[in-house]
């Protein structure tokens, strides 16, 4: 996993970007957060939307503060992103 989380701000290719965030996803460890919100961005919903799902499978502490700032967002396919990741990091809390 970190291996993986340090290549992901220095990839240039999107559809490796893309990969090395869904295989993120999979591990599902909270240490790669920081280096998926740092990969965030609001001008590209398909890159934001696996960044967010991506969140969503890992969690750890930085996920929520990220995930408030997000539902403050004007649109709303983003603020319906982050409700659908709230809603999968409460489900995935649930003994």
């Amino acid at each position: 996993m970190p291996a993986l989380a340090s290549h992901l701000p220095r990839e240039t290719d999107r559809e490796t970007t893309l990969r090395l965030v869904g295989a993120l996803a999979e591990l599902g460890d909270d240490r790669a957060a920081s280096a998926l919100i740092a990969r965030a961005d609001t001008k590209d919903l398909e890159l934001l939307q696996a960044v967010v799902d991506a969140l969503a499978s890992v969690g750890g502490p930085p996920v929520e503060p990220f995930l408030a700032m997000l539902a403050l967002h004007d649109a709303p396919e983003i603020r319906e992103m982050v409700a659908r990741a709230r809603d999968r990091l409460r489900q995935g809390r649930r003994p």
